[in-house]
């Protein structure tokens, strides 16, 4: 029959005696033997396990590389054709920005303007056909890829009043895209 000495105020002497016991054995103190199996939990990897398994295979690898080449073959014909299309949008926006100009010079000043079409170099320039030595006022470029289609009249002309000679400039790029800019007899300009 076991004693009871708590209730006695003093101290479990069975139990203090175990707790030693199993304090004892797993003890890590200086000069204290080392067990020889530690209660961990098993990990299931060894360091050297893991250092092995870190990385990707060369199937997973392989697998990438086919997904990557493809998406980047389907992609790229499409970037060209995208900034071929933006090339040509942006010469179709400065012929119409120097068209306006050209209106704008003819309002202001009251006096009759040209915008001039050069199919050979891909410019467009604004003209004063009264001026003597006939120098353009302005001249810009086209972008890269970008040429004058169809030019039915080489100039526009604008009046004092904002009215024009109508007309219509179409350019094309390599790609085959055509944007097409009217003139209508009022003056207005459209992109289509």
């Amino acid at each position: 029959m076991r004693r009871n000495f708590a209730n006695e105020g003093g101290v479990d002497l069975f139990s203090a005696r175990l707790r030693g016991r199993a304090e004892s054995r797993f003890s890590t103190r200086p000069g204290s033997p080392q067990p020889m199996c530690s209660m961990r939990p098993n990990s299931g990897h060894s360091p050297m396990t893991k250092r092995l398994q870190s990385g990707f295979t060369l199937l997973e690898l392989a697998v990438v590389m086919v997904v990557a080449t493809v998406i980047l073959s389907i992609t790229i014909p499409k970037i060209e054709q995208y900034l071929d299309f933006y090339r040509l949008s942006a010469s179709a926006d400065l012929v119409a920005s120097e068209l306006s100009a050209g209106r704008a010079m003819a309002i202001s000043r009251n006096w009759i303007y040209d915008v001039n079409v050069d199919t050979g170099s891909s410019t467009i320039q604004i003209i004063d056909p009264y001026d003597s030595d006939n120098s353009p006022r302005t001249e810009k470029s086209l972008q890269s890829g970008s040429t004058f289609s169809s030019v039915p009249v080489n100039r526009i002309r604008f009046y004092s009043r904002g009215h024009a000679r109508a007309g219509t400039i179409v350019l094309v790029n390599q790609s085959g895209y055509a944007i097409s800019i009217v003139v209508s007899p009022s003056g207005r300009i459209k992109r289509s």
